[in-house]
């Protein structure tokens, strides 16, 4: 198999987030990576966090089929606290065609499909609803997380360690069950939702 090159933590500052600086940050790793020879590029983030999950995803291009429960045990920082330490594995294939188009400003956000299955969802009347099927046999499913999950720690924290149950339950039975994270959906002071699908790779 191939060296993986892992990045254990990149970040901007409060002040100048928003700039467009973490995405020319990665960018940046990964053009000096593609010159050592690498292929793949990994880390781990909150599967909670929407805009980590955004740009992961969108402005990145990653996949993930891996889902770590309480990866680094209690945590106390203002960020984590409250809540288990659970974690997703984005993997970042470095010469990927949609990473490359995505590299060169030629990609489109993901929009989501009608057809897409809901198994995490609130629904029109604002509750939490988690669906269990006898079997994973569609080809994409919806998992929705919150949309500001610090602000909802803030206001009910017991319903947000639910939320987090229903996700880690819900995405790691499509692991075993073969699917990937393909994409994430955003739709601004509406919703935001993870997608998966069948593994064509598998």
């Amino acid at each position: 198999d191939d060296l993986w090159l892992w990045s254990h933590m990149a970040g901007v500052h409060p002040n100048f987030q928003g700039w467009g600086i973490g995405c020319r940050l990665k960018q940046a790793q990964r053009e000096w990576a593609l010159r050592q020879g690498y292929r793949v590029m990994a880390w781990t983030f909150d599967p909670l966090q929407s805009g980590n999950a955004n740009f992961n995803f969108n402005r990145l291009g990653v996949k993930a089929k891996r889902y770590y429960v309480n990866h680094y045990g209690e945590m106390s920082d203002g960020i984590n606290a409250g809540l288990a330490s659970d974690r997703l594995e984005a993997v970042w294939q470095l010469d990927a065609p949609s990473v490359v188009a995505i590299a060169r400003g030629a990609a489109e956000p993901a929009v989501g499909r009608a057809d897409d299955v809901k198994l995490v969802y609130v629904d029109e009347k604002g509750a939490l609803c988690k669906v269990e099927p006898p079997g994973y046999t569609q080809k994409r499913y919806s998992i929705e997380i919150p949309l500001n999950v610090a602000e909802l720690k803030q206001s009910d924290i017991e319903y947000t360690k639910r939320w987090q149950l229903y996700l880690r339950e819900a995405m790691t039975a499509l692991f075993e069950a073969g699917y990937v994270v393909c994409e994430f959906v955003r739709r601004d002071k509406a919703a935001c939702w993870y997608v998966m699908c069948q593994d064509e790779t598998a």
